[in-house]
């Protein structure tokens, strides 16, 4: 036996840095945000994407505000395999969001907002499978 650390020492500190943690953090965190202002404040919000700002809009901001608060929250206050997977699911639907809005003939601030938006969600979302750490590979 040498005295050269196991494998597994050598590279702890890569498989800890190698997580998917700080992308679901802030992806959550954002989506939290965003979603309480839709529901506190759908006026501005409609005015900041050049939505109208009807009654039937403002309502509908509000609900999209309250399931992007419920999803935010959840990706905030999970761990492992579940952070893993609803990053996953995150990247699905944001890339989703993004080409529809590519395609909804919105005009072109509200496009551009939206798909920089859901698009830079989505990017990060990826980015955060990516670094998420894998299953240990056991030989039978």
């Amino acid at each position: 036996m040498s005295g050269a650390p196991a494998l597994d020492d050598r590279t702890a500190p890569m498989r800890e840095r190698e997580t998917d943690e700080p992308f679901a953090q802030l992806i959550g965190a954002s989506a939290l945000g965003f979603g309480a202002l839709a529901v506190a404040a759908p006026r501005a919000m409609a005015r900041v994407f050049g939505i109208k700002g009807s009654a039937e809009s403002r309502f509908l901001l509000r609900l999209w505000g309250l399931g992007s608060a419920q999803a935010g929250l959840e990706l905030v206050i999970a761990d492992g395999p579940v952070r893993t997977r609803l990053l996953m699911i995150a990247t699905a639907v944001d890339a989703t969001g993004c080409a529809l809005a590519l395609r909804a003939g919105l005009p072109k601030r509200t496009t551009a907002l939206v798909a920089l938006t859901l698009g830079a969600i989505s990017a990060a979302a990826a980015s955060g499978v990516v670094n998420s750490p894998r299953p240990a590979v056991t030989k039978r």
